[in-house]
């Protein structure tokens, strides 16, 4: 039977948000979530037969929690069946910043590899970041643009490879 492990990371809860929806998702019964910002140590992968990672763009670089596993880890992650989702609300760039973020070999080799849309959450942002999605964007309030289909279509690639 197929262990599944989703780490994530998130600021201000979309990215969350889509793993647990995800996760719920899957039609495996040995399955763990992860936060990988709320962890104190190293998260070991040697047991999961899948690795999901999920994480957020924010000025145009990765969480460096999620960026920092992949470093430490890209050598397991080779190994495993990888799948890579990304929250992103710069559409126009958002398949630029998917490559210039994730290792182009970690990209490829992925069952799946999804941009899923993404939220400005004006109630979890500090006055600084509500600032500057206002001055970048125009926008001048809480938006979501997650993209349902899409996050639909990954978890089935995922369920296929489980079966």
């Amino acid at each position: 039977m197929s262990k599944v492990l989703t780490i994530y990371s998130t600021s201000h809860g979309t990215t969350e948000s889509v793993a647990n929806r995800i996760h719920e998702s899957l039609i495996c019964v040995h399955k763990e979530i992860v936060n990988i910002k709320n962890l104190d140590k190293n998260i070991s992968i040697d047991n999961a037969d899948f690795i999901i990672l999920g994480t957020s763009i924010h000025a145009g670089a990765i969480n460096k929690s999620i960026s920092k596993f992949i470093e430490d880890n890209m050598s397991k992650l080779k190994e495993k069946n990888v799948a890579i989702f990304l929250c992103c609300m710069n559409e126009p760039a958002e398949q630029e910043q998917l490559y210039k973020n994730f290792p182009l070999e970690l990209i490829d080799s992925s069952i799946a590899c999804s941009i899923v849309g993404g939220e400005f959450i004006f109630e979890k942002m500090n006055f600084v970041e509500k600032l500057l999605v206002k001055k970048i964007t125009g926008v001048k309030g809480s938006i979501s643009k997650l993209r349902d289909e899409e996050i639909d279509e990954f978890v089935s690639k995922i369920n296929y490879f489980i079966k």
